[in-house]
């Protein structure tokens, strides 16, 4: 798993935080326990809002920024996740895509509000886990399995985050 810091700038995060604000009103949403797999959610109380639904210029300014970090593909998945109270996600390890990737967007998460990420370091067979950081880039490129936890009730704001998947180049879906 690696993880970097800082790596979309702050008027990027702001433009998507607005975006993601703006759109919420609007009917393009999808919801975890019915478009997500099974195993992801099961047993899991809340639901993630997912969207990809954005404008392709800031679907493509989010590629060209994360772009030095990412392993080479020309095929990327771009989905805006808001994560309310008792989201969560469970172990999983992106089996199926090149790689995976969350950014983080919220300019504070407190680890009392849950949603944080836990993974498997696949060197040291260790449980690891992060609190969710303001531009910080987490990339599964290694098949590495993790979850997220509950995001607790009586929260200030939704946890925000970028979603990306790499698909093989042959893939078309």
């Amino acid at each position: 798993m690696q993880i970097i810091h800082n790596a979309i700038s702050d008027s990027l995060n702001e433009q998507i935080i607005l975006f993601i604000y703006d759109a919420v009103q609007r009917p393009q949403w999808a919801n975890s326990q019915f478009h997500w797999a099974l195993g992801l959610v099961r047993g899991v109380l809340g639901n993630v809002m997912s969207t990809n639904n954005m404008p392709p210029e800031l679907r493509n300014k989010i590629i060209d920024e994360l772009r030095p970090y990412l392993p080479s593909t020309r095929n990327i998945d771009v989905t805006l996740n808001v994560w309310p109270p008792t989201a969560a996600l469970n172990w999983h390890n992106d089996e199926q895509h090149r790689f995976g990737a969350t950014v983080y967007l919220n300019d504070n998460w407190d680890r009392d509000w849950g949603g944080l990420f836990l993974y498997e370091d696949k060197e040291t067979d260790q449980m690891l886990g992060l609190i969710p950081q303001k531009n910080m880039l987490v990339l599964n490129d290694k098949e590495e399995w993790h979850a997220v936890t509950p995001i607790a009730l009586g929260i200030e704001v939704p946890r925000l985050s970028i979603q990306i998947f790499g698909k093989n180049d042959e893939e078309t879906n």
